[in-house]
């Protein structure tokens, strides 16, 4: 890892993922972050002032949520986040798009929606195939 002035290069995912495992470091670092995921998002399906505000105030309710703040940079870098596909995914899970997204195609939502946000940029939800059934994935793992 390289720590400029401004700027925190990783070489080690996991080295970094140790650094960032205390408490404090990572609910210091969630404010830039929400900055950064604002900057990532802005173009496509900005978040809102209120939103942005939500973020900081929700992640800090549970560290585990905190922690995973930190992965939606990356997953953003890799994935095409558009209020169409978010919408479709949202609807598609029996659940009501309105709860994230604004009629102007912006994120918008409260502390207590800060988990909907990123199991959606996430993709945790799914169908269980054999009842039809909505459900959530726990845990995000890419299959071997």
């Amino acid at each position: 890892m390289v720590i400029g002035q401004t700027t925190l290069a990783v070489l080690s995912p996991s080295a970094f993922k140790t650094l960032f495992s205390d408490v404090e470091i990572i609910l210091t670092a969630l404010p830039s972050t929400v900055v950064e995921i604002r900057r990532q998002l802005e173009t496509t399906l900005p978040l809102t002032d209120n939103a942005a505000r939500a973020f900081v105030e929700g992640a800090r309710t549970r560290i585990s949520l905190a922690r995973r703040v930190h992965g939606h940079q990356s997953r953003l870098q890799t994935v095409q986040i558009t209020p169409e596909k978010v919408r479709e995914s949202i609807s598609s899970h029996g659940l009501d798009p309105t709860i994230l997204l604004s009629s102007k195609n912006s994120f918008a939502f409260e502390p207590d929606d800060v988990e909907r946000f990123r199991d959606v940029v996430e993709g945790r939800y799914f169908e269980d195939e054999h009842t039809g059934e909505y459900r959530r994935a726990e845990r995000f793992s890419r299959r071997q």
